[in-house]
């Protein structure tokens, strides 16, 4: 089966022969999600046929609550004490099963008695380095080697936030170094970042003349043309955004970057079916090998915004569902994961909907994690789930409340719990 046919469904028996291959190859997650599109196009299947998948949807989720047990251990291990919770609540909430729920219990008994973590490792100057330095190509590394230490602290005062101060080292740096071109680029973003947006401008276009004819520089030149379209449009000047993305489709015409960012502009402008005219240009020059879920994300929002709600579950889905597949259920895309979960109240379906809040509530996205627990509290409550489960996100998402229209939202879901 190839992606697309993948991402967009086909018949009863296609999607469980599919699930049936991963399962047997224990990609529990994704095989899971398989076996329920399946059932979701049983119209005409044997009886016999679909309580086998809906059999075999218990087992994955029997297994995906194992491996939620599993990382709850290795948080356990780590003192991480609350994460352990949640991984806890969360098997709980993917398998119902006496079996799981006992190994849950005996758990949960030893995460109440352990000491939790000490404060978050505080990364040294050679791991800094080692981080800023990881994305760089072998001509940036070359450049940057030679360049003054005042460059190096340039990074590390923008890594931290303080962009004047980056912009000012590297101002001092680039005089110092006129033969330099990489690290124009870098001082153009952090001026912009520091408000200095013509000096940017100024020193982004130094770095595309002296990299015009640069076949090693491609990656960098459409990144600058993808920052100096973001300026153009904070202007509002459209046209000049616009040709800023074309000339970083022109520069690197194998990278399908270039047409995601086209998309999304597009779709931002209201230009719906030009953006899914450069979106699928991104899927054909990306392939289907290695699919760049952002693209997915941006065809599922253009689909919906164009009212082709079906089409756009079924990209926002693929989104989720290449997570599952790399086992990485705490890294939901949030751009993605919300307005599908959204999409699924919508449709009644709550129970993915909380698990979609749930996943990120335990993900990486930090900024966002007041309004995943609220909502994760919000749904559950609403399915009538365990009131001790309900009040765990409630408390953290009262801790995580910053203004008092959050406060309120939090006090007016605590004064339903009692109602249902």
């Amino acid at each position: 089966m190839s992606f697309l046919d993948w991402l967009t469904g086909g018949t009863f028996a296609a999607n469980r022969d599919e699930a049936d291959r991963l399962f047997a190859q224990k990609e529990w997650g994704e095989a899971r999600l398989i076996y329920q599109r399946a059932l979701r196009k049983r119209k005409d299947a044997d009886a016999g046929a679909v309580e086998r998948v809906e059999k075999r949807v218990d087992e994955c989720l029997r297994e995906l609550a194992k491996i939620r047990l599993s990382t709850a251990r290795r948080y356990l291990a780590n003192g991480e004490k609350e994460a352990a919770l949640e991984c806890l609540e969360d098997a709980a909430q993917i398998h119902g099963g006496a079996d799981t729920a006992a190994d849950i219990e005996l758990l949960k008994e030893e995460v109440e008695g352990a000491v939790p973590a000490d404060q978050a490792h505080e990364l040294d100057e050679e791991e800094l380095m080692a981080i800023i330095s990881g994305t760089w190509s072998v001509p940036q590394a070359e450049e940057f080697a030679d360049l003054p230490p005042a460059f190096m602290e340039g990074l590390v005062a923008a890594h931290d936030g303080r962009m004047a101060e980056a912009a000012s080292l590297l101002e001092q740096v680039v005089a110092q170094t006129p033969g330099c071109r990489f690290a124009r680029f870098e001082l153009g973003r952090m001026q912009i970042a520091a408000g200095k947006t013509e000096e940017g401008i100024r020193s982004i276009d130094a770095f595309l003349s002296a990299v015009a004819d640069d076949g090693d520089a491609l990656d960098e030149r459409v990144a600058a043309h993808t920052v100096m379209a973001k300026v153009r449009m904070d202007e509002g000047d459209s046209r000049a955004a616009e040709e800023h993305l074309m000339a970083a489709f022109r520069a690197a015409p194998d990278n399908h970057v270039p047409m995601l960012n086209l998309g999304v502009f597009l779709r931002e402008k209201g230009e719906l079916e030009r953006a899914k005219k450069a979106l699928r240009n991104a899927m054909d020059t990306m392939g289907s090998m290695h699919p760049d879920m952002r693209v997915m994300r941006e065809m599922g929002l253009t689909c919906l915004a164009s009212g082709e709600r079906a089409e756009g579950i079924g990209y926002l889905e693929a989104c989720l569902e290449s997570c599952c597949r790399t086992g990485s259920h705490d890294q939901y895309d949030p751009e993605a994961a919300v307005p599908l979960a959204r999409l699924y109240e919508e449709d009644g379906e709550l129970t993915k909907a909380s698990d979609i809040f749930r996943h990120l509530a335990a993900g990486g996205h930090t900024g966002g994690h007041f309004v995943y627990h609220l909502e994760s509290a919000r749904l559950l409550l609403a399915q009538k789930a365990d009131e001790e489960l309900v009040r765990r996100y409630l408390d953290r998402a009262a801790a995580l409340a910053r203004t008092g229209e959050e406060r309120q939202g939090v006090e007016h879901l605590c004064e339903q719990i009692g109602t249902f």
